[in-house]
């Protein structure tokens, strides 16, 4: 059994409105593990959470994105937001299969599933445009859902073969408001995902790509009328880490190979093509 608890307390302050706004939470925690197994585990979680509003969500103004000169959708910003507090359970389990190939090999699955009871829950909205009769660009703004539910579950089965790594996953979320019944707008689609990647040197170079496939959202407010397609992505990724010098690391990642541009879910613009990136990194 592990029992842990948690204090935050935060304070923002927006010097152009002449605002600031402060908030705390004691949040406990409790798990109960049971090893049914050498290799066999099963965990029951019960979390209270506390996240309070971002500056971005409180504050955010000026344009979000523009479908045409002088026809921009603007944020709203909304000082008002409360803070989320939620009640978590989630119910874990994990079976590992060792030699199922060969004496070098291992085959792990994951599951879990969750649900959320979440006060206050914050929300983006985007609103629609409109281009006539009289043509209306909309807002972005946050809000708060009073009483909001999220629930879900994840799977995922990992294979290893000596340096080989593969990941093959799939998770969906649901979340509604309690009140209404009506979905919320920030839940991500249902997704797979499959990373494969291989270690060369004595671990000191890993290099590897990620799948992702993006379902369609089906799931949407009422007021949201726009269709949110399919996409799949994929990502290269590779790691440096001298065996002689284990603080520094030297990271290339190439997002968005294929140039997919897709649409994000409840907002009305497209996401750019490939992003590519280098980072160096020395922990002292």
């Amino acid at each position: 059994m592990e029992l842990g608890a948690r204090y935050d307390y935060f304070k923002t302050e927006a010097d152009n409105l002449d605002e600031e706004h402060s908030d705390n939470a004691f949040s406990p925690s409790a798990a109960l593990i049971w090893k049914a197994s050498p290799d066999l585990n099963f965990t029951l979680r019960y979390d209270e959470a506390f996240r309070a509003p971002t500056s971005e969500e409180m504050y955010t103004s000026g344009a979000h994105f523009c479908m045409g000169p002088g026809f921009c959708n603007t944020f709203l910003p909304n000082s008002d937001l409360k803070p989320e507090e939620s009640q978590n359970w989630e119910l874990m389990t994990e079976y590992v299969m060792s030699d199922v190939l060969s004496s070098s090999d291992a085959l792990t699955f994951n599951a879990n599933i969750f649900h959320n009871d979440v006060d206050n829950f914050i929300e983006q909205r985007v609103d629609d445009p409109i281009f006539s009769p009289i043509p209306n660009p909309g807002n972005t703004y946050y809000r708060n859902i009073d009483k909001a539910e999220l629930q879900g579950f994840e799977v995922a089965m990992n294979y290893r073969f000596d340096t080989f790594n593969a990941v093959l996953s799939y998770g969906q979320t649901r979340g509604q408001d309690k009140k209404t019944g009506e979905a919320i707008s920030s839940i991500p689609a249902d997704k797979w995902v499959l990373d494969m990647s291989n270690s060369w040197l004595q671990n000191s170079v890993k290099a590897g790509v990620t799948l992702s496939r993006i379902e369609s959202q089906k799931h949407r407010p009422n007021d949201v009328n726009t269709e949110y397609e399919h996409y799949t992505l994929v990502d290269l990724y590779t790691r440096w880490t001298p065996r002689d010098f284990k603080n520094f690391t030297v990271d290339l990642t190439v997002n968005n190979l294929t140039d997919q541009y897709y649409r994000v879910a409840f907002q009305q613009l497209y996401m750019p093509g490939k992003d590519i990136r280098l980072g160096v990194r020395y922990d002292f």
